[in-house]
């Protein structure tokens, strides 16, 4: 029988770790949000001051990275509310433009 495998956490390290993610993660969804802007905006600015952080550079990577994931589902909202073409080009809509032309936005 193998010998048991001993886990060790610090979890002030754990928390920290957790902050970035966190803090990646609103700015993901902020970039979703707002047209114009994404991930890689803040992407720049977390390497700009990834050298002045206390602490493992890895923790600006994991918010780059947090930051990257959200923004990919949070980007479909403005997408579907500013992007929706006229009745015209309906027929070429992507099927949840044309929910919303039918006036069925939300299950879009």
């Amino acid at each position: 029988m193998p010998a048991p495998v001993e886990v060790v956490v610090e979890p002030a390290l754990a928390v920290q770790l957790l902050a970035w993610v966190l803090a990646g993660s609103l700015l993901g969804s902020c970039s979703g949000l707002v047209p114009g802007l994404h991930a890689n905006n803040f992407a720049f600015l977390l390497a700009g001051i990834a050298p002045a952080v206390p602490g493992p550079p890895l923790f600006v990577g994991c918010a780059m990275l947090a930051a990257g994931v959200v923004h990919t589902f949070c980007n479909a909202v403005p997408a579907m509310a500013l992007g929706v073409p006229d009745a015209e080009m309906a027929v070429t809509a992507l099927p949840g433009h044309r929910l919303v032309l039918e006036g069925r936005g939300y299950e879009a």
